[in-house]
């Protein structure tokens, strides 16, 4: 299984197996592509002559690999040709003739020019669709134990959200592609009913929270002080497809959140709830309801949970700050701050080994009701997302 890793690095540093540089086509010759800078000044004048010398035209998908001599610190540098002009289709190809070059390497850095998401994306998919092979039922494990566990993509952008999701998405649209490439290469007589009911299981084992925006929370506080904490999605488009007769309310479809992996704690059985991220919150001092809550926003909601009541009562804010101040949220390997953090906290975090990103999108969003003492009720509602207090 191929792991892949996003850095800013230079490509002439990065300890690998071999270093992956695109190559443009030029009337005067071949040059080095964007990206390929730091191999360029290692080899300084060297660079020229070994360009002439190879006879390379650049050619989209061309490759060609060199032994670098302790020039660069990866023993194999391989040229890939870009064309005359590196577009994001140049690259997916490039990045796939790329893979098809190196298959015994354990370790590869991708230096190509990839300065925002979607050439990072671009080179990602290239890269695990280039090194397809089908042998028999399913993609061919011996090759894919033979070639590189790593893979790094070396792109000035590499902490930047959009650039991580990037990575991701090109990881499940390859994995998807391939294995529709596996059912299509797979002979009708070798598709049996319960292999193919195996492959389904299989496939479905990994799924568990999905990924959706449309939750809204309510909160409420009436005249005689009762408190209603209110969280909803319908989790998909039209829910579950089945609408309350009386209400004509979408009933949300929870369950997809399953898996029916044995033995997984989100393991689809009778009488279990899926594990899901609706929890709205209230706050009991003292033996008295002060304050109902609750955070939006997916996986974020236990960390927004623990923010805002640490704010509010290790930090003594009022309720509206402890809203509006800034968040920090680890997810998926990268430790996501937002821009209200100053740039001496986020290179603090990333001296201490955080690779740190400033979230595209805000990280959740809250509303919150505090019943005083004295009667009085206060509302606070975060600017992060639409909404609004009222009182009456």
């Amino acid at each position: 299984m191929t792991s892949f890793i996003l850095r800013s690095a230079s490509p002439a540093k990065t300890k690998v197996d071999a270093v992956v540089v695109g190559v443009v086509a030029q009337d005067s010759g071949v040059d080095l592509a964007s990206g390929g800078e730091e191999v360029g000044k290692a080899y300084g004048r060297k660079l020229r002559p070994l360009l002439s010398s190879l006879s390379l035209k650049g050619s989209l998908g061309e490759t060609t690999r060199i032994p670098t001599a302790g020039v660069i610190n990866a023993p194999m540098l391989v040229l890939v040709g870009l064309g005359a002009t590196p577009s994001t289709a140049a690259l997916r190809r490039a990045a796939g003739a790329a893979a098809r070059a190196v298959p015994n390497a354990a370790s590869v850095a991708l230096a190509l020019p990839t300065p925002g998401a979607a050439e990072v994306r671009a080179v990602t998919e290239g890269w695990l669709l280039g090194g397809y092979r089908f042998t028999t039922y399913q993609r061919d494990t011996a090759s894919e134990a033979t070639g590189p566990g790593e893979v790094v993509v070396l792109s000035p952008g590499a902490r930047k959200q959009e650039v991580v999701t990037a990575l991701e998405q090109a990881q499940v649209v390859a994995d998807a592609v391939s294995g529709c490439r596996d059912w299509v290469n797979t002979p009708p007589g070798d598709l049996t009913p319960p292999l193919f009911a195996d492959a389904v299981v299989a496939a479905a084992a990994p799924l568990t929270e999905a990924i959706h925006r449309d939750t809204i929370y309510i909160t409420v506080v009436d005249r005689d002080r009762m408190a209603v904490s209110l969280i909803y999605s319908i989790f998909h488009g039209f829910g579950s497809g089945i609408a309350s007769d009386k209400f004509g309310i979408l009933f949300q479809n929870r369950g997809a959140g399953f898996t029916l992996t044995e033995g997984h704690p989100n393991e689809m059985k009778g009488g279990k709830r899926p594990m899901h991220t609706i929890i709205p919150g209230m706050l009991r001092e003292n033996g008295r309801v002060t304050t109902p809550f609750g955070v939006m926003g997916g996986a974020y909601q236990p960390n927004g949970h623990a923010r805002f009541v640490t704010n509010l009562t290790d930090f003594g804010m009022d309720m509206q700050s402890a809203m509006d101040a800034p968040r920090s949220f680890s997810d998926n390997g990268t430790m996501n701050v937002e821009k209200g953090y100053s740039d001496a906290v986020r290179q603090e975090l990333a001296d201490m080994g955080h690779k740190v990103a400033v979230p595209s999108d805000p990280l959740g969003g809250s509303q919150a009701i505090r019943i005083r003492e004295d009667g009085v009720l206060e509302g606070a509602s975060d600017p992060r997302k639409d909404g609004c207090a009222i009182g009456y």
